[in-house]
């Protein structure tokens, strides 16, 4: 069964990309340092979308876990965004905190369940919902001002996703082609995992 989990990696993975390309062209190889403009100037414009996608993606990841585990898991959180950034020297590592692991109301984890349900892509946490993202996580996304690029990004990002999760016959060719390969190795995880195969 793919995850909204294994989408989301996809997406900090292309964010990833793009970020690293958006770097390597600010970055003056014959001076071999960064060029006249810099990293940050016009930073925003040029790849704000996919600051935000990656921060998106790692935050997605966090809500999965949240609402299978009852608790929201600041440090971990953290710690996958760190890994995120690794190579983007530019981009700010943040520290992580000391066990920050916050657990969620049963009312707030039924109603972050009920949310799921309506749009599996958890969109809607960064919309309509917003009012159900853990307080740490929430703070943490405007505290790296990312919320406005992505409530930006969400319609794409909502459209891919729930595409690869459903499957629609209308979604893109290459959206369903991905589909299907997060379903096979899906698939060959669980067989790698099961100790009868």
């Amino acid at each position: 069964m793919r995850t909204v989990g294994s989408i989301a990696q996809t997406v900090i993975s292309d964010a990833k990309t793009n970020l690293s390309a958006y770097s390597d062209s600010r970055y003056d190889r014959v001076h071999n340092r960064m060029g006249e403009k810099g990293f940050w100037d016009g930073f925003w414009e040029e790849a704000g979308s996919d600051y935000a996608a990656l921060h998106l993606g790692v935050a997605v990841q966090s809500l999965e876990g949240t609402i299978i585990n009852g608790e929201f898991d600041f440090a971990h959180h953290i710690a996958t965004f760190n890994e995120a950034v690794v190579g983007l020297w530019h981009l700010q590592r943040r520290k992580i905190p000391e066990s920050k692991i916050i657990p969620v109301t049963n009312k707030k984890l039924r109603e972050m369940r009920a949310a799921v349900k309506e749009d599996p892509t958890f969109a809607s946490f960064f919309g309509t919902k917003r009012n159900l993202l853990p307080r740490q996580l929430r703070a943490f996304l405007h505290m790296t001002y990312v919320m406005t690029e992505i409530e930006k990004i969400i319609p794409a990002y909502q459209e891919y996703a729930g595409g690869v999760i459903s499957g629609y016959n209308q979604t893109e060719k290459d959206v369903l082609e991905h589909g299907a390969v997060l379903s096979y190795y899906d698939d060959l995880i669980a067989k790698l995992d099961d100790p009868q195969s």
